[in-house]
């Protein structure tokens, strides 16, 4: 009896896979259907971010994660008048864990749509792919962590020269990404106050590439480069029981080392400040509301003189929208999760957490009140632990479960 009660739940788990597997494939299918308003920035991953920040720890064997991110922007100079600006565009990335330190993502720039009221509307299909690899959560202490990310991208479209987004010349570019992250708590690093940040260098491979908007021709003389950098801090508060909710503040921006050409749009040095909320109502999804707001870059240094010749034409807010609104939405899917069996205790997980180790507790120089103090903090963190267990128990229940003795 028990055997076949063994297979019952075997069988149950390979439903578990293959329902999540159909999960993912729906939503993927349903988004690329929307894609009449899809663009994309160079966002890298989607699982272990902030908005533009990523931070250094990777994602568990196995996990695959789906993450679309959709901005949007008006030209505030013409809110009373009769003319209009806009732009609105979304970038997806698919990530999947090869191990627990390695991921692999793919970030499709599907479309971009700029629209208004002098006739200006163009929409750009399939734009590029980029590919990137991550190596992380190499602990250099227990709060510490670092990483590291290369991307490739591949352009798909003989248009490049493009208003409102990041410089891309038309080459296959590279770059090359270092991550760090410090946990203030290294028992439970997703419930409190972490420091985030990125720097990279980034290779446009630009060079004799046509950024020209018209049929006659401009090709680059010489090959761009540029440093680009982010710090980010999160700050989870307990607000809603079984639910996250976390705050994020982030500044990130760009800097050339060799500028594009004179008639390239964002040519500029920016900076963005962004502030952020994300919620996190279960282990399956979770879902942010951001801003950006433009620091520095709005010192426009394209050459219209010239760039008129190649249909290069002054817009709203020099080369980049000095504000963006943008909302993500994240899907988490774990192939290799199973559910307890008969011959299984059923011990499950700490969702999304570091191990913890107790031991460390009382390792420091602490008087006794500091220990008790610290002892009941912890307590209160391992209560919400069993929260995140029990729903976990919940979720499962039609699966019996052997108690541990």
């Amino acid at each position: 009896m028990a055997v076949k009660l063994s297979k019952l739940a075997q069988t149950f788990n390979e439903e578990i896979i293959m329902k999540k597997i159909l999960y993912f494939s729906i939503l993927t299918f349903f988004l690329l259907l929307n894609h009449s308003n899809l663009v994309g920035q160079n966002l890298y991953t989607s699982s272990n971010r902030l908005i533009h920040v990523l931070e250094a720890k990777s994602s568990k064997s196995g996990n695959i994660s789906f993450y679309s991110y959709t901005d949007g922007y008006t030209a505030l100079s013409f809110a009373f008048s009769d003319e209009r600006f806009s732009i609105l565009r979304n970038t997806i990335h698919v990530d999947f864990a090869l191990t627990d330190h390695i991921t692999f993502a793919l970030s499709p720039t599907l479309y971009k749509d700029l629209n208004g009221n002098k006739g200006e509307s163009e929409n750009f299909p399939i734009d590029n792919v980029l590919i990137s690899a991550k190596y992380g959560s190499l602990e250099l202490s227990k709060n510490f962590s670092v990483g590291f990310l290369g991307s490739i991208l591949v352009p798909a479209t003989d248009r490049h020269n493009v208003y409102g987004q990041m410089y891309s010349g038309g080459g296959t570019e590279l770059g090359l990404n270092v991550l760090s992250s410090y946990y203030f708590d290294q028992f439970f690093p997703n419930e409190s106050l972490s420091i985030h940040f990125n720097i990279g260098y980034y290779m446009f491979n630009d060079k004799d590439q046509d950024i020209s908007n018209n049929s006659r021709e401009f090709l680059v003389p010489e090959s761009s480069s540029a440093i680009n950098y982010g710090l980010g801090f999160k700050y989870p508060l307990d607000l809603f029981e079984e639910t996250g909710f976390d705050i994020l503040l982030e500044y990130w921006g760009q800097m050339f080392m060799q500028e594009p050409p004179v008639i390239a749009y964002s040519r500029e040095d920016i900076s963005f400040v962004t502030g952020a909320i994300k919620i996190t109502p279960g282990s399956l999804f979770s879902f942010s509301i951001s801003g950006d707001l433009l620091i520095t870059g709005d010192d426009d240094k394209t050459d219209y003189s010239i760039g008129s010749r190649y249909s290069v034409r002054s817009l709203p807010s020099a080369s980049y929208p000095d504000y963006k609104i943008a909302l993500g939405l994240q899907f988490n899917f774990n192939a290799e999760e199973q559910v307890p069996t008969l011959q299984q205790s059923a011990t499950w997980p700490v969702v999304n957490q570091s191990e913890i180790n107790l031991e460390q507790l009382f390792s420091d120089d602490q008087n006794a009140d500091e220990k008790i103090e610290e002892i009941k903090r912890r307590r209160l963190q391992i209560e919400k632990n069993l929260q995140q267990l029990r729903q976990l128990l919940k979720e499962n229940n039609s699966v019996p479960v052997q108690e541990s003795e």
